[in-house]
């Protein structure tokens, strides 16, 4: 709800809830409506600030006159004191309860002081008093969103739904929420109906695209692409990805053509080289790949992928490949800006086994000894799942190449996902000991030591530390949160655990999971259910949530 439709809904509340006759002069009423027409002037004359000092003394002169609170309310909205604003609201509930867009107004007003639960039961109250408008589902919807609770904005989408079931609109925001939660199936369903609705809404094609393209219906996304670019020929990421489906489809000339759309357009990016000289491999196009020059942004990728060329194309090759380890630069960072997002549109079963498969032969048949290939090699494997691949390649390279901060933190990732956390905390531990003060790295120490609830003094120092260096990162204020919740200090796990949430991109089952076992150590065993409830929404096979649910509510129940 913006500052203007509010601001118009007080001046609607107004018009409804009429001002008396003037009064009789020498009375209280008589000056408050003086004070009244003094605030109309100033107001046609944009002076809100006079205005709101007049309507403050009317107020007083005539505190049960509703349509001067309300005069009042707006124009503190117009001067941005929402504080006062909040205040006359709460005071006119308590004298006109029954007025549902009042309501509305003081959960917005709760919503821009981010006092979300406080928001969302002013327009509960407000869809109680009007269940058939669809004002109060709209604005549930949106502090749900900001507040990041998307199982319950996407309760609403469905209430608003049923109400307005043909807007393409709504279908197409309820497809928004549901990819944010990662359901493609439900995402594509709503997209799909809003395309029946409006075939020319040109975002759902798009946003179809993408969910086929996670759903691997790679002909059906490389087709929503292509009509989206019809209407939006110079949108990038829409060039990107239907390269993407066209190339997992075995499409690759077509794929390379689509590429070079953007060279022509002068819109590529230094991920669009690594990209074009993965489709000129496969092609069998050696020789043009390997006159394909990245930018600055790639050297160490630039160098493995013209190595690669090179030995395709029978062309001595050995000699670039070992310049890959005296090249200044970050491999991680190639690796995740470049590298990865390369697989994730071109397909870990084609793009990414392709890249394995070149490093692999690189090492058994070519006797290629580098600490860089074989770090790629190791974070394909993690990309792909394959950890067990991952551990013997990086147990190769830990061997030859002796400890180094990057092969143990990839070691840790791998044997945290086995449930080998001893393991995991020599591993990290030795990156620290190495010098690699990473936020991520300390927040992963820290987040282990609470996971396992050992060395809680400890993690609560690295966590902090990491907290030092990106003071909103949700994952850090989680780990702190959980930290307090091992050490039985379940306020500050709760304040901690709901700003992680707040400041995620999207839910999170394992947040809602944290968030629930601290409200149950703070002994509020309903709001803890319903965090759990969220948990397994958002994530139907977490481990350990339903029992939570079906043990706690069996109690709830046996106590009624």
């Amino acid at each position: 709800m913006r500052i203007a439709a509010v601001i118009g809904m007080c001046v609607l509340l107004a018009g409804c809830v009429t001002l008396p006759p003037p009064p009789a002069g020498g009375t209280p009423e008589a000056d408050a409506y003086t004070h009244y027409l003094a605030s109309v002037i100033y107001h046609r004359q944009g002076r809100f600030e006079e205005a709101a000092e007049q309507l403050e003394a009317a107020v007083k002169l005539a505190p049960h006159h509703v349509h001067l609170r309300l005069e009042l309310i707006h124009t503190y909205i117009r001067v941005r004191d929402l504080e006062s604003a909040l205040a006359m609201c709460e005071t006119t509930i308590d004298m006109a309860p029954g007025l549902a867009p009042l309501w509305l107004v003081k959960g917005w007003l709760y919503q821009q002081t981010n006092q979300y639960d406080q928001a969302m039961n002013a327009f509960q109250q407000a869809i109680s008093l009007q269940p058939d408008s669809p004002m109060g589902y709209e604005a549930l919807v949106r502090v749900a969103e900001e507040a990041n609770d998307l199982v319950f904005a996407l309760d609403m989408y469905e209430k608003l739904l049923e109400l307005r079931p043909d807007s393409a609109l709504l279908h197409f925001q309820h497809a928004f929420s549901l990819i944010r939660i990662n359901d493609s199936e439900g995402a594509r369903a709503a997209l799909e109906r809003a395309l029946e609705l409006n075939p020319d809404m040109i975002q759902a094609r798009n946003l179809l695209g993408v969910v086929y393209l996670d759903l691997d219906r790679n002909a059906d996304a490389a087709e929503q692409f292509e009509k989206h670019l019809q209407a939006v020929p110079d949108d990038i990421a829409s060039h990107e990805k239907l390269a993407g489906a066209l190339a997992r489809m075995g499409r690759f000339a077509d794929a390379l053509a689509v590429l070079d759309e953007l060279y022509a357009l002068d819109m590529n990016e230094p991920v669009h080289h690594v990209q074009r000289m993965y489709l000129l491999m496969q092609l069998g196009r050696y020789s043009e790949a390997v006159a394909e020059v990245p930018p600055n942004e790639t050297p160490i990728l630039g160098v493995l992928l013209r190595g690669l060329a090179h030995k395709h194309n029978d062309d001595p090759f050995r000699r670039t490949l070992d310049t890959l380890d005296n090249i200044d630069s970050d491999v991680d960072e190639e690796i995740r800006a470049y590298l990865l997002d390369t697989v994730l549109i071109y397909g870990k079963d084609g793009c990414g086994a392709y890249f394995i498969d070149q490093l692999h032969r690189l090492y058994e048949e070519d006797s290629i000894r580098s600490l860089v290939v074989e770090t790629i090699h190791a974070r394909l494997h993690i990309a792909l799942d394959q950890y067990d691949e991952a551990e013997h390649v990086l147990e190769r390279a830990i061997a030859r190449f002796g400890s180094q901060k990057l092969l143990h933190y990839y070691m840790a990732i791998v044997l945290e996902s086995t449930d080998r956390r001893d393991e995991t905390f020599r591993h990290l531990r030795l990156c620290i000991s190495l010098g690699m003060d990473d936020p991520d790295v300390l927040n992963f120490l820290g987040y282990m030591y609470a996971e396992e609830n050992v060395y809680l003094d400890e993690a609560k120092r690295l966590v902090e530390q990491a907290l030092e260096m990106d003071p909103d990162n949700a994952h850090f204020l989680d780990s702190l949160g959980w930290i307090y919740y091992r050490m039985g200090d379940a306020d500050r796990a709760i304040k901690l655990i709901r700003r992680a949430i707040y400041n995620m991109r999207t839910d999170d089952a394992i947040l809602r999971d944290h968030l629930g076992d601290a409200y149950l150590l703070r002994g509020d065993v309903s709001k803890a259910i319903a965090e759990w409830e969220r948990a397994r929404r958002l994530d139907p096979d977490l481990e350990g949530v339903q029992e939570k649910i079906d043990t706690y509510s069996a109690d709830i129940e046996s106590n009624q």
